[in-house]
């Protein structure tokens, strides 16, 4: 996809399925749990990952796509539109969260990556 398209779509890339159902067999909950996703999408894929888990969980989302926040409250408890960056201990829940799901939208860094292999 070029990158001016992917760019339009505010870098929209969601977790398949398949990928959160793998991630989901690596953990456990033995409690009530508070999950979060700063890149939330629709929501779906951590609301697959939190159903997963059998256990009572909150989920907390943030999206920068207002029409995709607004899917992604019709499955999360909490979803907060507007981008992570923006985000204030005020917004945010003063609770701990015990996973952070994540599947960012890769485009640009403030840090200036080295290749240690150059000469």
């Amino acid at each position: 996809m070029a990158r001016l398209e992917a760019q339009s779509k505010l870098l929209y890339y969601p977790t398949p399925n398949e990928i959160v159902d793998l991630l989901a067999t690596w953990f456990r909950a033995a409690q009530p749990v508070r999950l979060a996703d700063p890149c939330c999408g629709t929501g779906e894929a951590l609301r697959r990952f939190a159903d997963t888990l059998g256990v009572t969980t909150e989920t907390w989302g943030v999206e920068l796509s207002n029409s995709r926040a607004a899917q992604a409250a019709q499955v999360l408890d909490h979803v907060l539109p507007t981008s992570f960056y923006a985000m204030t201990p005020s917004k945010w829940s003063s609770a701990s969260v015990g996973l952070l799901f994540n599947n960012p939208p890769y485009d640009w860094s403030d840090i200036v990556e080295r290749d240690e292999n150059v000469t």
